[in-house]
């Protein structure tokens, strides 16, 4: 990768009108900056849709990482254990895929997903929301 560009993984099922809002913030931010790579998490015919709506140029920075779970609002954050959008989010931070995730969903199993998949510092406690 280019120094400066961002690779972003979007939770495309987070949220309360998710995918339709995820969806429209992630082409208004892939229009808006030409170094923004996304790694699009949720289900294929999501991020079809999301694909389909960019030009070719676009297309070749987006990747897509199938997942059909999603943790509801008011569930319990501890779901963001399981084979989630969040979670998998996470763990492509962890493993190198991208430099940062974004969920719109539950904020609890949206920290307990980063927690869990991408782990805490020593001596940390408590993570921090941004």
């Amino acid at each position: 990768m280019e120094p400066g560009t961002a690779r972003i993984a979007v939770d495309l099922l987070g949220g309360d009108d998710a995918p339709a809002v995820v969806v429209d913030g992630a082409l208004r931010a892939m229009r808006a900056d030409p170094d923004l790579h996304l790694l699009l998490v949720g289900p294929a015919e999501v991020a079809d849709e999301l694909i389909g709506a960019l030009d070719p140029a676009q297309r070749a920075r987006v990747t897509v990482r199938p997942v059909r779970a999603a943790v509801g609002m008011a569930e319990n954050p501890v779901a963001a254990r399981a084979d989630s959008t969040v979670r998998t989010a996470a763990t492509a931070v962890r493993d190198g895929l991208a430099d940062a995730m974004v969920s719109a969903g539950s904020t609890g199993a949206t920290v307990t997903a980063a927690a869990l998949g991408v782990g805490r510092w020593p001596h940390v406690r408590r993570p921090a929301l941004v």
